[in-house]
């Protein structure tokens, strides 16, 4: 949500993790001016993309190979509490409801824009959760 206040913008943002909480981001918003919604977005993403330098736009990336499997994705499930036990649950949900997932993304929320020498590469435990194939 975007509001003014006394002293200019405020920014509010929600992850939907309650544990998920900070007061102070930066390099959080972006605004551009045009008159196609279209192309302002592109231009705005690609402004975006060459200030951070932490990603590219789709233009510039080359599409997976498996683009049209479906998949699931444990963040929306799970948020950071993630555990073998629920996602085979997950799964064997899925496949019983005759959604076999064909591609799995194991998301414990933790994604950096900047170096984070508190974290270990790879999520909590820097690995595979065990009875989980990587």
């Amino acid at each position: 949500t975007l509001s003014g206040s006394g002293s200019g913008l405020k920014l509010l943002s929600e992850s939907g993790d309650a544990r998920v909480r900070t007061s102070e981001v930066s390099n959080a918003l972006y605004v551009g001016v045009g008159d196609d919604p279209f192309t302002l977005v592109a231009e705005s993403m690609a402004a975006v993309a060459e200030r951070l330098g932490t990603f590219q736009v789709k233009a510039a990336k080359r599409p997976p190979a498996d683009r049209h499997l479906f998949g699931w994705c444990t963040w929306d499930a799970f948020y950071q509490s993630v555990d073998p036990a629920g996602i085979q649950a997950g799964l064997r949900s899925l496949s019983g409801g005759g959604a076999p997932p064909r591609m799995l993304i194991i998301d414990d929320g933790w994604q950096t824009v900047a170096d984070d020498p508190g974290r270990a590469s790879g999520g909590a435990g820097g690995g595979p959760a065990d009875g989980v194939s990587a």
